[in-house]
């Protein structure tokens, strides 16, 4: 499964696979149930994983996939990932271990759930993992811009 290929719904919970898409929607497959089905563009939204980002307060803000990763790698040390149910207060503690410096006035607890809902979703299907072998083929294959250097004379 490509991390390129799921996305956030408007109106519908959770993370879809891409199927296929159609002029006027998208054919998709929920991971939390595998069920297809076809979803009109004109009446939600579609939102690429790949795409979105969360503010910090850096002027770049920090990319979803950078924090499931920070997740991951607290999961794999044996912290344990609190529950999205948990209370407002403990949400935005336990989100500024993973994110030191997100941004405390534009970043939800609404957001934080979604963000640890997801990763809960994701992690049984090893897609961070797939996302991070997919990086290191194009960086190795120099893709990865950030290495192209420019020099002056």
């Amino acid at each position: 499964m490509e991390y390129s290929k799921l996305v956030a719904i408007t109106g519908m919970p959770g993370i879809y696979e891409i199927i296929n898409t159609r002029q006027d929607g998208m054919i998709v497959k929920s991971l939390a149930t595998s069920k297809s089905q076809f979803v009109s563009s004109r009446i939600h939204g579609f939102s690429v994983l790949e795409t979105i980002s969360m503010y910090t307060d850096d002027l770049e803000g920090i990319m979803l996939i950078d924090v499931f990763r920070s997740l991951k790698k607290m999961d794999e040390a044996g912290t344990e990932i609190i529950s999205a149910k948990s209370g407002k207060e403990e949400l935005m503690s336990f989100f500024g271990t993973v994110v030191p410096n997100y941004d405390r006035d534009q970043v939800y607890p609404s957001d934080v759930k979604k963000v640890i809902k997801w990763y809960n979703l994701l992690k049984p299907l090893d897609v961070i993992h797939e996302a991070d072998k997919e990086a290191d083929k194009e960086t190795e294959n120099g893709e990865d811009s950030s290495k192209d250097a420019v020099t002056t004379d």
